[in-house]
């Protein structure tokens, strides 16, 4: 696993590793009868090991975990073909912009971990409602008068509260983080566990990491999404604390990649796998509207929920982002126990 370094400011870096669950509820999905596979099986999970999660943080070097390019074309390969079998398109419509396909409904668990130490942040259920509340408003297109909301409606099934302070200062995928969320995890492949703690990283501070749809089934229980207490609104992390950490991981739980994937060349290859966002070098620090790092068509998407700009800067999905979303749910997290 490879994590960067980003001078003089927080960034985010996927943190890429296997997801699990036990199970409890369902989402509800409407899949036309065309559809020829049955979801949540696929080629790609065989040649996938359990490793890294998707993260954000501070330090020198915007670096971070890159999808293994074999896993990238099989995965592209996959939600293409979900995407056909559930007529899951992207389309604008005047000024708005929306995805096709089945509305889909996840379960959400959040689970608040306290720690001991005098500085450690504690939140009450209010705090982490307003995360949730957030979460919503960005996926609804709440942010962007010329986004259409996703077609993905989380429903809040729990707030819970946790005193341990080895998993508030747990580093990712370290022993106590495998812990808690074991101990902790809920629902089924399409449910979503929300862990809200403080990280600790000898790579600089993390804002947040999660892991990808299609690593679901090698480690169920390890599945879900964290985030650093201080990246939630009102948080001490200057710049990233308006709370669209939680947004910006939960697109890695969909299967999102960041916009300059390809890193330190995000400008070849097949770069997030949305065609619809334009091709980005390298990521976005602050709000630099206009920049361009690429010879392709198109600014850098600096305004994309999966840049590394300022969450007063993030306030978009595309619908290309969109469909991809739909597509890998139905694909790895639909129906897989």
């Amino acid at each position: 696993m490879t994590f960067g370094h980003k001078a003089t400011r927080t960034h985010r870096l996927a943190i890429v590793t296997l997801g699990a669950a036990l199970a409890v509820s369902g989402a509800l999905v409407s899949s036309p009868a065309s559809a020829q596979f049955r979801p949540g099986t696929t080629a790609s999970a065989d040649c996938i090991r359990d490793g890294g999660v998707a993260a954000r943080g501070t330090g020198r070097r915007p670096d971070t975990e890159q999808v293994p390019a074999a896993v990238a074309r099989q995965v592209q390969r996959e939600i293409a073909e979900t995407a056909s079998a559930y007529r899951i398109s992207s389309s604008r419509t005047g000024a708005r912009t929306t995805a096709a396909g089945p509305a889909i409904n996840v379960p959400v668990w959040i689970h608040v971990i306290r720690g001991k130490h005098r500085g450690d942040r504690v939140i009450g259920r209010p705090a982490a409602a307003k995360m949730f509340a957030q979460l919503k408003y960005g996926f609804n297109g709440g942010q962007n008068p010329a986004m259409a909301a996703s077609g993905i409606t989380f429903l809040l099934r729990g707030i819970d509260f946790r005193s341990n302070d080895r998993w508030f200062h747990s580093a990712p995928m370290s022993a106590a983080d495998r812990e808690m969320k074991r101990d902790l995890h809920r629902g089924n492949g399409w449910a979503l566990n929300i862990y809200v703690k403080g990280i600790s990283s000898s790579f600089g501070t993390l804002l947040g990491y999660s892991r990808f749809p299609w690593q679901y089934r090698a480690n169920r229980l390890l599945d879900g999404v964290t985030v650093n207490v201080d990246s939630l609104s009102g948080g001490r992390l200057r710049g990233y604390n308006y709370g669209d950490t939680v947004i910006h991981e939960t697109g890695h739980w969909f299967g999102l990649l960041h916009t300059f994937e390809g890193f330190p060349d995000g400008c070849s290859g097949i770069g997030d796998g949305v065609g619809d966002t334009p091709a980005e070098a390298i990521p976005a620090a602050g709000c630099p509207l206009g920049r361009d790092t690429c010879d392709a068509a198109g600014t850098d998407p600096v305004t994309n929920f999966m840049d590394y700009g300022f969450d007063s800067c993030m306030n978009t999905f595309t619908p290309g982002q969109q469909a991809r979303m739909k597509a890998a749910f139905l694909r790895y997290r639909y129906n897989v126990r």
